[in-house]
C-alpha cells in the first residue's frame, strides 16, 4: 500500500496531548473573555434573557388587549403584571 503509514504509539500520545493542550487552552480564553480579563474584550453589560422576554411579552400582552378592548383595561392588565411581577421568577 502505496502512502499508507500507522502512526507509533508515541505519535499518538503526542497528539492526543497536544489535542487536549489546545482545547484546555480555548477553553481558559473563553473564559477570559466571558469574565472580561483578555485584554481586548472588556465586557460592559450581559443581557438578562428571561428578564427582557418576560418585559417584551408584557408589552405585547398589554397592546394587544388595548387594540382588542380599551386603554383602561390596558391599563388594569398591567397593573396586575406589575403586582404579579415578583413571582415570575423561574
Amino acid at each position: 500500500m502505496l502512502g499508507c503509514r500507522h502512526a507509533t504509539g508515541e505519535e499518538v500520545a503526542t497528539e492526543v496531548g497536544a489535542a487536549a493542550a489546545l482545547k484546555a487552552r480555548a477553553a481558559q480564553e473563553a473564559k477570559a473573555v466571558a469574565l472580561g480579563q483578555d485584554g481586548i474584550h472588556e465586557v460592559l453589560w450581559r443581557v438578562n434573557s428571561e428578564e427582557f422576554n418576560r418585559r417584551f411579552r408584557h408589552i405585547a400582552i398589554v397592546d394587544m388587549a388595548r387594540d382588542r378592548f380599551d386603554s383602561d383595561t390596558a391599563r388594569v392588565l398591567e397593573a396586575m403584571l406589575a403586582a404579579g411581577r415578583g413571582y415570575e421568577t423561574q
